[in-house]
């Protein structure tokens, strides 16, 4: 049997293996190597849906089910009916299916008679031109059924049909026996998938120009070029640091939360658990978006009937308790504790931190409060407090956590992430020090490197999450670069690989094409070892177009200089001394004009499209230090003869528009205010806007689910937005200052929603109740629907319908709904957001899941599929009454999930409603126009 494989007489060698061990068993072989269901689809499978809206018919030799997953609604057949010719949108199956044994096509006497079974077949082959994709030029299925049905042309006539065929299976006698039936080759070299792929699009984009229409099969909706998600990394972080909100893109540990869980359980008696791991492995990363979410939602910790964890999770530094008590404050309302005309929680963290000063047991109190039903408490970088220059600050921020570790009653857990080498250093904190040598130690797990199977969830997971066609070939290329990095002698740190993973991901996804991560993409990227340089430098080409490449120097080697701690070592400057070290240094001689060109500066190096400073309240770091190494600027803004002599013509003194405007702000004020005064307002106020566009602007993308989730409509919701935009915008120090700010924002999109939505029910739910109510008769001028816009518009169709849905509860039980069931808030900080109570929240989830579960139940196929409402069935309805659109921006259609009972996760299964480019910048304009001047008194 291997020497007729090797000859190419596949068919001959399965029909003696049948005769071996007979057909029941050779069956049971077949038919799982024939088709895998839950294989990923491959790029051509994929580029030929793209097609598929001008193609009429399409043959096969496979047996798998590849083209019916892709294609959707085309229908398969394995044998050629009476009305075959009048088919149209349909998969011709030469070789049979997989599931239907008796159709199929293995061994060389069934090859050998199939062609006489299939006339109309060879008839459209003959008929029509071909292009034959997936064969070798030597495929035994293509010589002996293929081009037996096709036939031969006459002599001479040059061949009209072409077949991509790999480089290395052609041969002069494959060529010359193709060119006798028609059939020219065109040899592939490389990643055959991949380049076909290519090509394929190539052949969608040369039709378009050709006949000047799109191909799509409702010509007045918009086609999709390919998925694209919200952020400039799509749905990988790059240099970033995971958070709780970043779970659901956080792939690789599932094993290590699972182990750490286990040993939680095991140790019932213990409170405290440190996560410990060599520098940069992500431990950090790894307890904020793994274990933490974990353990708050109860998936996995709380045990059936116990009260659900509440989480705070903060980042401590050289005054950790007041950090501590900074986070505390949005766990609960303090209510009529709170001085009048308070719009902010300053006064109670200022509060909290002076009985937390004055009391060891004030956290354990705090833990006695009936807003609590237990807590999670994760605290980070206690490397600062280790490393603190106050003394007194940080014996009592250990002694605190130490009195509720020991002496809380209701149920606590303090995680404390930590690099191991430091975990000598505890014994700086005497009384937690004390913890962990006495009864009830702390469980210690230690974060091991990601191994190869978490490395290939980071790569693959994210992207085909949101809808990506990631390579195979892509997968193995980077696992195999990691490995030959990492067995390197000179092998950078883990988390520096790590680093330049992360790197690479976001670059090889700005490069693709089509939708496919793939190979060529990651090249373009740099790969691993380019891809840091590139990230940086296409995030600060801008900036120092703008300012000039002498001041953004400053301000990164005045960040990585940093201060200097107690013990010597170096500390992360807080933002007033990065501002007064750059003002001191500056260019210019104006101080205003130095003040606003820092602050500018600075706030440009830490915006989101930007992101390599990362600026907090009381400390502002590089990103990753990964920078430090792999990007060539930053070595060279270093060394002490920069600039050199070529590089210094243009460099020395700060250029562009932005220290244009800067100089303009910094012009000469009025006579009627003293200059310096004015200055320094007009700088504060450049300072406060700047960071309330940031914060703004890396929130957008989720208050705008949650507002179209309120009023399932794109332009309310845009209005809505806009108007909680305007209203923070007039007091931008009293969102700037909240312990919280993301909460603070939602908030007041809440009470925007409250206010001006009333208690009407939905537009959306009268047009779904109109469209469920009208009979469906069927129109043969419907325009055709198939493959991947069908899949497109369908998920559309379930998101409109779902969302629809929703606006037949009040507006106060929809936003309980929203926040609980599908932003998966706690009820205690949901009664936070809407300023109630946690009875009154709980009332109205009962009655939104009550109302909701009343009206699908019965009716939607995504609950039942035995119900009569099914999303196939109402499109065309759907379509012609305008009830669902192709949506405005692209988006991926939702994998397709088997029927969800709980009305909870079936919400959550919705894809996100994304904002396009356009209605981001006019989100804020409307926030920078309704700012104060930048010349006045900002409210404190």
């Amino acid at each position: 049997m291997a020497a007729l494989v090797a000859a190419g007489e596949v068919s001959s060698a399965l029909e003696r293996a049948e005769r071996l061990v007979g057909s029941a068993r050779f069956v049971d072989v077949a038919r799982p190597l024939l088709d895998r269901g839950d294989a990923r689809l491959p790029l051509v499978v994929r580029a030929v849906a793209a097609l598929s809206p001008v193609l009429g018919r399409i043959c096969t030799t496979n047996f798998d089910t590849l083209l019916e997953r892709a294609l959707g609604t085309w229908t398969a057949l394995d044998a050629e009916p009476l009305d075959l010719r009048r088919r149209e949108r349909c998969i011709v199956k030469l070789c049979g299916t997989a599931a239907q044994v008796s159709s199929w096509v293995l061994t060389r006497e069934r090859l050998l008679a199939r062609s006489s079974e299939l006339p109309q077949t060879g008839s459209w082959l003959r008929c029509h031109r071909l292009l034959l994709v997936g064969y070798r030029a030597d495929d035994e299925v293509l010589r002996r059924l293929l081009l037996a049905l096709r036939g031969r042309d006459a002599a001479g006539a040059p061949p009209v049909n072409l077949a991509f065929v790999p480089e290395d299976s052609i041969t002069p006698e494959s060529r010359t026996l193709l060119g006798e039936h028609g059939v020219d080759l065109v040899p592939v070299a490389g990643d055959y998938d991949l380049a076909v792929a290519e090509q394929l699009h190539a052949l969608v984009d040369a039709y378009e120009r050709a006949t000047g229409t799109r191909i799509t099969a409702i010509p007045s909706r918009p086609r999709y070029e390919g998925h694209r998600v919200q952020g400039t990394g799509g749905p990988y972080l790059g240099l970033a640091p995971f958070s709780p909100r970043d779970d659901a893109q956080f792939f690789g540990r599932t094993g290590d939360v699972h182990r750490c869980i286990e040993q939680l359980r095991a140790c019932p008696e213990s409170r405290w658990l440190i996560v410990h791991g060599a520098d940069g492995v992500g431990a950090s990363s790894f307890v904020a978006a793994g274990l933490y979410p974990a353990i708050v939602r109860g998936a996995a910790w709380t045990l059936p009937g116990k009260p659900t964890w509440q989480g705070l999770r903060g980042r401590v530094d050289r005054r950790p308790l007041l950090a501590l008590a900074e986070g505390l404050t949005s766990l609960a309302p303090w209510g009529e504790q709170e001085p009048e005309g308070v719009g902010d929680r300053s006064w109670e963290a200022a509060t909290l931190h002076e009985e937390f000063s004055a009391h060891t047991r004030a956290l354990t109190d705090r833990l006695a409060s009936p807003h609590l039903h237990g807590l999670v408490l994760v605290i980070d970088g206690i490397e600062e407090a280790i490393d603190s220059d106050d003394d007194r600050e940080c014996e009592q921020f250990a002694a605190v956590l130490a009195h509720a570790l020991a002496h809380a009653t209701a149920p606590f857990l303090l995680i404390t992430p930590i690099r191991s080498r430091y975990l000598a250093e505890l014994g700086r904190l005497l009384r937690l020090h004390e913890r962990m040598i006495g009864r009830a130690p702390p469980v210690l797990y230690a974060l091991a490197p990601i191994d190869q199977d978490g490395l290939r969830q980071i790569v693959r997971e994210p992207g085909e999450r949101a809808g990506l066609m990631v390579a195979e070939r892509l997968v193995e290329r980077i696992l195999a670069d990691l490995d030959r990095l990492t067995r390197e002698p000179s092998a950078p740190p883990p988390g520096i690989v790590l680093a330049q993973l992360a790197a690479a991901l976001v670059g090889t996804y700005r490069h693709m094409k089509h939708g496919e991560f793939c190979v060529t993409a990651y090249e373009a990227a740099g790969g691993l070892t380019g891809a840091v340089e590139q990230l940086a430098e296409q995030a600060i080409a801008a900036t120092i177009e703008d300012y000039g490449e002498s001041l953004v120097r400053q301000v990164f080697l005045t960040v990585i200089a940093g201060g200097v701690d107690r013990r010597g070592g170096r500390r992360p400057l807080t933002p007033a001394e990065v501002i007064d070290r750059l003002i001191a240094e500056g260019p210019a001689t104006s101080p205003g004009e130095n003040r606003t060109l820092a602050e500018q500066v600075l706030r440009r190096t830490t915006a989101a499209k930007v992101g390599l400073v990362v600026i907090s309240e009381r400390s502002v770091t590089l990103v990753h230090d990964v920078l430090l190494s792999h990007w060539p600027r930053l070595r060279a803004w270093q060394a002490p003869d920069w600039p050199s002599k070529e590089e210094a013509d243009g460099r020395g003194q700060p250029h562009g528009k932005g220290h244009e405007n800067a100089q303009a702000e910094a012009a000469e004020p009025s006579s009627t205010v003293d200059a310096p005064d004015q200055g320094d307002l007009q700088a504060e106020g450049a300072m406060i806007s700047g960071a309330l566009r940031d914060e703004v602007e890396a929130e957008l993308p989720y208050l705008f689910v949650f507002a179209f989730l309120a009023s399932a409509s794109r332009s309310d919701a845009l209005d809505l937005v806009s108007a909680a935009l305007a209203a923070v915008a007039s007091d931008p120090q009293a969102l700037l200052s909240a312990p919280q700010p993301a909460d603070a924002l939602l908030q007041q999109l809440i009470l925007v929603i409250e206010e001006q939505l009333g208690r009407k029910t939905g537009r959306g739910f009268e047009l779904l109740e109109n469209l469920l109510n009208e009979r469906f008769y069927w129109r043969s001028d419907r325009p055709q629907v198939s493959g991947a816009e069908a899949m497109i518009l369908l998920s559309e169709l379930k998101r409109t319908c779902l969302v629809s849905v929703l606006q037949c509860l009040p507006p106060g039980v929809r936003i309980a709904f929203i926040l609980v069931d599908i932003f998966g808030y706690p009820v205690t900080t949901t009664a936070a957001l809407t300023r109630g109570k946690e009875s009154s929240v709980r009332v109205r989830l009962t009655r939104a899941r009550r109302r909701l579960d009343e009206f699908l139940r019965n009716r939607c196929g995504h609950i039942d599929s035995h119900n009569s409402c099914y999303c196939e069935g109402i499109l065309f309805q759907a379509l012609d009454t305008g009830f669902v659109t192709a949506p405005a921006v692209p988006q991926a259609a939702a994998n397709e999930t088997p029927p969800i009972a709980d009305i909870g996760a079936l919400y959550r299964s919705l894809p996100g409603a994304a904002l396009d480019e356009a209605e981001r910048e006019r989100l804020l304009a409307v926030l920078a126009s309704s700012l104060p001047p930048s010349g006045s008194r900002l409210r404190r």
